[in-house]
């Protein structure tokens, strides 16, 4: 998955981060670059947006850009963070979402998709280590899924089926 990330603003300024996220057997794993753009984004558009990262990330980022660089999705949500004291595993509690298309030439928020009462609760641990994360949430018990807020967002746009 190749992605745009930002924080704490409806579009990003002129600094954000181009991402690549990768599963690779029971382990996910991120490359983040931090860009500093002209312009802000919201001024941009997409084209404009994909021509202007193909000038600054390195090789084999480019490679990820290029595969995948139609727009799907905007994702908004609030999120609050716990930590164990005892290692690193790490919790987050994620809500209030909100989705959107992005089927225009630029950057939209327009017709937003909201999904009320809905919170996702996402346990980090390092492999082999997911059982403390049960034992965190004692009595809760997870649901557990690989699905991410990009394919929920998906499912409630329309963009692919429900499972």
């Amino acid at each position: 998955k190749t992605r745009i990330r930002w924080y704490d603003t409806p579009y990003p300024e002129s600094r954000f981060f181009f991402e690549v996220k990768r599963r690779e057997d029971n382990g996910i794993f991120k490359e983040r670059t931090p860009i500093v753009a002209s312009a802000s984004l919201a001024s941009m558009s997409f084209r404009e947006i994909v021509e202007g990262l193909a000038r600054v990330l390195p090789a084999r980022l480019r490679e990820h850009l290029i595969v995948r660089s139609e727009p799907k999705l905007l994702i908004e949500y609030e999120r609050t963070y716990y930590e164990a004291l005892d290692g690193p595993i790490r919790i987050t509690l994620d809500r209030n979402l909100t989705f959107w298309g992005q089927g225009g030439l630029y950057p939209s928020r327009r017709f937003p998709a909201r999904v009320p009462g809905l919170t996702i609760l996402e346990g980090k641990a390092p492999f082999g280590h997911e059982q403390r994360i049960r034992e965190l949430l004692h009595p809760l018990e997870p649901w557990v899924t690989r699905s991410s807020k990009y394919v929920l967002a998906c499912q409630h746009l329309g963009l692919s089926p429900r499972r």
